[in-house]
């Protein structure tokens, strides 16, 4: 809803502050520290929802909370106002409002000021505020009262709908990623080609499979190393470096680049070849430590890596995808978790770390015949997800067309009919 709002026939058009009561004046924020000395049941509410918990209450009774700065204002993807009742604490970050009977209610408002276009109403340099005044003065469109209960009555029976929906999608990308992990543990122990070893007449072991050793990855590297410490820029350049970003499970993203001059690029050793293996040093989230990926580069390729990846060459190249596979496995994974330490804002591991990680290894034919089933298996898998995620995407769409059509005047009748 733009701020050139049209009242379809029957409505009227009223600033929201003679559509509310703004409680602000009554809002107390309380630090992390001063709610942890009040321990409490009463929920303690911010911009976007319950933040604490606390021990008294300033409220009680159902309002309507809108962000006064840190509210996703701009992301139409993400309701802007929620509706509290019972006893509550609501600090500054929050304004309070209280919908006047006689003219509206609660839920009208919160559904109407999420179909609401803020863009000209916040402002700010580091994040996005709105102010009393600019709130006080938002054009809020007003059905007749029985056509704003019909209309309430029919958005929320759509956001059931559309919450169900959503708590699908989220088990189906749950069940989609169990489905990736149990793939990548079955190959990593050799339990996804026990039908191909049976079927040539290899015995498994006692304790592992068929002609299948442990070893670490120390044994099997011929250089592992960090790559230049030189620090790069934006503008273009000659010699382009990776990010640390560019690196995630079986992907490189060869434009995620910055650049070094000339004079910053002269050791060759901080070039990659084609079948290194790049592993990630650090990052502020744990889930990107420790992420390999394959080199492959065109002949003529030239660029350079930042010492927070690694590059572990192999004695044999051609094992290269059977570790890169065992690095997106459950096994490495968890022990890349359990060696990372925290520094600096960072969680990063060491190239003695890298060395000691082990995982049990197939002979080269096997490890073809894993890669294979593997690529074959996370295909379907990436397929499914793309699904997901564009169905995700469209309910998601859907509360702003359901919400936009109902101010529109075309989801009920003026009668109040659907």
């Amino acid at each position: 809803m733009s701020e050139d709002v049209v009242a379809p026939d029957g409505w009227t058009i009223a600033p929201l502050a003679l559509c509310v009561d703004v409680l602000d004046s009554r809002r107390k924020p309380v630090n992390a520290k001063g709610r942890a000395a009040r321990p409490g049941p009463i929920p303690y509410y911010g911009a976007t929802g319950q933040v604490g918990w606390i021990d008294d209450y300033l409220f009680d009774e159902e309002l309507v909370l809108l962000g006064e700065d840190g509210a996703p204002f701009l992301d139409k993807s993400k309701p802007i106002a929620y509706v509290i009742d019972g006893k509550s604490w609501v600090n500054n970050h929050a304004h309070v409002l209280r919908a006047r009977r006689e003219v509206t209610s609660n839920r009208y408002i919160k559904h109407y000021l999420d179909s609401f276009d803020f863009k000209d109403r916040v402002q700010g340099s580091t994040r996005d505020k709105l102010n009393q005044g600019s709130m006080n003065s938002i054009p809020v469109l007003l059905a007749p009262r029985p056509t704003q209960d019909t209309l309430v009555a029919a958005i929320d029976a759509f956001e059931s709908k559309r919450a169900s929906a959503s708590g699908h999608l989220s088990a189906a990308h749950r069940a989609n990623e169990r489905f990736r992990q149990a793939v990548l543990a079955a190959a990593c122990s050799g339990r996804l080609t026990a039908d191909w070893r049976a079927e040539r007449d290899i015995e498994d072991a006692a304790d592992m499979s068929g002609g299948w050793e442990s070893l670490t990855l120390g044994t099997i590297a011929s250089s592992i190393r960090g790559g230049s410490t030189e620090v790069p820029r934006n503008e273009p350049t000659n010699y382009p470096i990776l990010r640390s970003s560019s690196v995630r499970p079986f992907s490189i993203d060869f434009s995620d680049v910055r650049y070094l001059s000339a004079e910053q690029s002269t050791r060759e050793a901080n070039y990659l070849q084609d079948g290194d293996l790049l592993i990630t040093r650090l990052s502020g989230s744990l889930e990107y430590v420790g992420n390999c990926g394959i080199v492959r580069l065109a002949d003529d390729a030239r660029i350079q890596y930042p010492d927070r990846l690694f590059c572990c060459r192999l004695s044999d190249p051609r094992e290269a995808q059977f570790v890169e596979l065992v690095f997106a496995g459950p096994e490495i994974r968890s022990q890349i978790e359990a060696a990372t330490r925290s520094a600096a804002g960072h969680q990063r591991i060491s190239i003695s770390d890298l060395k000691g990680f082990h995982f049990a290894r197939p002979p080269l034919d096997e490890q073809a015949e894993i890669v294979r089933r593997v690529r074959q298996l996370l295909q379907l898998a990436d397929g499914l997800k793309g699904r997901i995620d564009a169905a995700s995407k469209h309910v998601g769409r859907s509360s702003q067309a359901v919400l936009a059509k109902a101010f529109r005047g075309e989801l009920v009748g003026s009668g109040g009919t659907e």
